[in-house]
C-alpha cells in the first residue's frame, strides 16, 4: 500500500514538472523595466529600422545596417532591458507617435499610429501596440513616397493642409481637389471681399506644388509673395486692405 502511495505521489510530481515546464515555455523571456504596457504590445521596429538578435539574445532596432548580431550604425530602441543608453522601443514609439501626432496629424484625426505595413492617423484611441485605432474610426493614410501623400486626396498631409488652411473674408468656403495636370493637391478658398465681390484664391503651398509639377520656369514668372491667386495677397488686398492691388502681380 505503502509503495503504491508513493507511485502516486511521484506520478504527480512530475505532471506537476511538466505543467511548470509548460507554462514557462510559453513565459515571454523579453521585458521592460518600470514599463506597464505589455511586452506583447509591440514587436516590430519603427519604419526605416532594422531589427537585431544581439549577443545577449536582445532583439534591437538598429538606426543603419545589421551584420549579424552587430548594428552597424546607432541602436535606437530594445525589446529586452532597457538601460540609461537604450530605451524600451514601446516608450521610444509612443514618444515617436507623440512628435508625429502634431506634425503630420490633421487636427480631426489626431492620433498617429504606425504598423509594419501602414502608418496614419485616426480620430480613435490607439491599440496597445500603437498600430492603428482601437474600434471603428476614421483615418488617414501616410503613404511611403511623396507623390502618393501629394496625389491621394484622403492622405493625412492633404487632410492636415486643408484644415490648417484659414480662411477669410465673408462667406468663406474652403475646398480641395487634385489637379489633371499636376497630379497633386489644390486648395481652394472662396471669399467675399470688403468690395462685396465673390472671389477664388488658392493656399500658397499647394499652388507651389502645382507650378513645380506644370511649369519648370514657373519662378521667373509668378511671385508667391505678389501673386493675386495666392491666398495671403488676396486676403492683403481685397479683404485687410494691407496691400495696394497695383502692387500685386496679376
Amino acid at each position: 500500500m505503502k509503495n503504491k502511495t508513493l507511485l502516486i505521489y511521484i506520478f504527480a510530481l512530475i505532471v506537476g514538472l511538466f505543467i511548470l515546464w509548460g507554462i514557462d515555455s510559453v513565459r515571454p523571456r523579453e521585458g521592460f523595466q518600470n514599463e506597464t504596457t505589455p511586452t506583447s504590445a509591440m514587436n516590430f521596429c519603427p519604419q526605416g529600422w532594422n531589427a537585431f538578435i544581439n549577443l545577449d539574445g536582445d532583439t534591437q532596432c538598429c538606426e543603419g545596417t545589421v551584420n549579424g548580431h552587430q548594428c552597424n550604425g546607432k541602436i535606437q530602441c530594445t525589446f529586452g532591458r532597457e538601460s540609461s543608453d537604450i530605451m524600451s522601443c514601446v516608450a521610444l514609439q509612443k514618444k515617436v507617435s507623440e512628435e508625429k501626432s502634431k506634425s503630420v496629424c490633421p487636427p480631426s484625426k489626431p492620433n498617429y499610429f504606425e504598423g509594419p505595413k501602414s502608418a496614419g492617423c485616426t480620430d480613435s484611441p490607439l491599440t496597445d501596440n500603437l498600430e492603428g485605432p482601437a474600434g471603428s474610426a476614421k483615418t488617414c493614410i501616410i503613404h511611403k513616397d511623396e507623390a502618393s501623400n501629394k496625389s491621394d486626396i484622403k492622405s493625412c498631409s492633404n487632410e492636415k493642409l486643408l484644415e490648417d488652411t484659414e480662411c477669410f473674408g465673408k462667406d468663406c468656403y474652403k475646398s480641395m481637389y487634385i489637379s489633371p495636370l499636376s497630379k497633386t493637391a489644390l486648395v481652394q478658398i472662396d471669399f467675399t471681399g470688403v468690395d462685396g465681390i465673390r472671389r477664388s484664391a488658392f493656399e500658397k503651398k499647394s499652388y507651389m506644388d502645382y507650378l513645380v509639377a506644370t511649369d519648370p520656369d514657373w519662378k521667373n514668372k509668378v511671385d508667391l509673395d505678389k501673386n493675386i491667386n495666392i491666398d495671403e495677397v488676396a486676403r492683403a488686398v481685397f479683404v485687410d486692405r494691407s496691400m495696394d492691388i497695383r502692387n500685386a502681380q496679376i
